[in-house]
């Protein structure tokens, strides 16, 4: 019989985590014949992979797929693959799901016809600290995707959707790149229309912490990201042509600055040379991410002047570099 839900977890070195992920898991109220857990362990170096075939000894809804380490995209591209559920979920080893929230979805919500649900998130920052991070928790909403976007952006983060596996697969969405994989994968989701529900309540917790893949921030480990990041942008930007000409109107310019504004953090963090950051201005140039042509508030314009400033003069940014931490250093999408 298949399975109503398959639970994809990616694993790399978060043994630490594992028993409190389970846990959560298991607090979900589903029956057993309900759900698969689908591990899939991206070559970690700890203790993950003997946690993972503990898990697995007791519970045989729990499945270990063992690979080389190839980032965390292809890990739940591999579990995409091998999943048999009729709905997808995508949970970080070091993340939480509200106890019997699943549930309550399943039970509550008409699912027939739907493709994606959407749901919010907390971010966790100390065990004492709750930070509420998501906008969308409020958003009650039951149609096509495009006609969620004239009102409403898109929530980046893969994790804050439940997927029908048929809808993933027959249209053949998935991870495509090593960073910023989240944003590509979900603006092609919702490029294809999709019978979209939106929910308004916040049950997925994502633990920010010093290991965690979003936070580890080296300078070359940076430097790395901030050229792949341009190559995403330019993917996410290819995928919006797809939409209506009436969304990309009402969303370019404000999905725009705050893919710019996270590349200039990311720049600023990873202290860029001249030469490089010039190079990484005359690409956004190629790819007509640069100028911004339009704001549609004085809290967007300081941001727009601000982008075009450092892109279109590169020199500039060394002089605005001060001005940059003052207004947009702490800015996220």
């Amino acid at each position: 019989m298949k399975p109503l839900l398959s639970i994809i977890l990616p694993v790399y070195n978060a043994g630490p985590f594992l028993d409190k992920c389970r846990e959560s898991i298991l607090n979900q109220g589903l029956a057993k014949d309900q759900f698969e857990v689908i591990c899939v362990n991206d070559g970690s170096t700890d203790d993950s992979l003997s946690r993972l075939i503990e898990w697995q000894d007791i519970d045989d809804s729990v499945i270990i797929i063992d690979k080389e380490n190839m980032g965390i995209g292809e890990a739940r591209n591999t579990g995409i693959f091998s999943s048999h559920g009729e709905w997808i979920l995508f949970l970080d080893p070091d993340d939480l799901i509200e106890n019997l929230a699943l549930r309550r979805i399943f039970e509550i919500y008409d699912l027939e016809g739907i493709d994606v649900i959407q749901f919010g998130r907390r971010s966790f920052y100390s065990d004492s600290e709750v930070i509420l991070s998501s906008t969308s928790w409020d958003i009650r909403f039951k149609g096509h995707s495009f006609d969620f976007l004239n009102y409403n952006g898109i929530e980046p983060f893969c994790t804050n959707y439940l997927y029908r596996r048929s809808f993933l697969v027959d249209n053949d969405i998935t991870f495509k790149y090593k960073v910023m994989e989240d944003f590509p994968f979900i603006t092609e989701v919702f490029s294809f229309n999709p019978k979209f529900l939106s929910i308004p309540c916040r049950i997925y917790y994502y633990y920010v912490h010093a290991g965690s893949a979003t936070n580890i921030r080296t300078r070359s480990y940076l430097r790395q990201l901030v050229f792949q990041q341009v190559s995403s942008f330019e993917e996410i930007f290819n995928i919006c042509k797809r939409f209506p000409e009436s969304i990309q109107k009402r969303r370019f310019s404000d999905l725009q600055q705050k893919l710019l504004l996270r590349l200039l953090r990311r720049i600023h963090d990873a202290h860029l040379s001249y030469r490089e950051f010039a190079c990484v201005a005359r690409r956004l140039k190629d790819i007509e991410l640069i100028p911004i042509n339009k704001s549609d508030s004085m809290y967007a314009y300081y941001h727009r002047w601000l982008l075009n400033s450092v892109f279109v003069f590169p020199l500039s940014y060394i002089l605005l570099r001060p001005l940059y931490q003052l207004i947009g250093y702490n800015t996220t999408i």
